[in-house]
């Protein structure tokens, strides 16, 4: 786990007093490390949007997107049937965002 410093504490939009780059295992902290362009999906039905953020604001890419699967959960299967074919939605969008003309030249 990470390393947490005085003033640590959880709030439904934050997470303080972490020591992200405390052990090898954290996507926050080695994300700071990566320059390439970078897509954060988190599912919005998951208890780990705001991790996702985190990982947004923490990684170093110029380019860069932080994306919401409406409906999904971790697995990328729908919370609820309203919510349709997620998966689909999810790898029609990721196949798209790696497709820009010019993103890996």
């Amino acid at each position: 786990g990470q390393r947490t410093l005085p003033g640590y504490g959880l709030t439904a939009t934050s997470m303080d007093g972490i020591v992200w780059r405390g052990t090898a295992s954290s996507i926050q902290g080695n994300v700071e490390g990566i320059r390439s362009p970078t897509l954060v999906i988190a599912a919005t039905c998951d208890n780990h949007m705001t991790q996702g953020e985190i990982t947004y604001d923490h990684s170093a890419a110029k380019d860069k997107e932080l994306v919401g699967v409406e409906g999904s959960d971790h697995s990328f299967n729908a919370c609820k049937p309203q919510y349709g074919d997620v998966a689909k939605r999810a790898y029609d969008y990721v196949d798209e965002w790696l497709l820009k003309p010019g993103r890996f030249l």
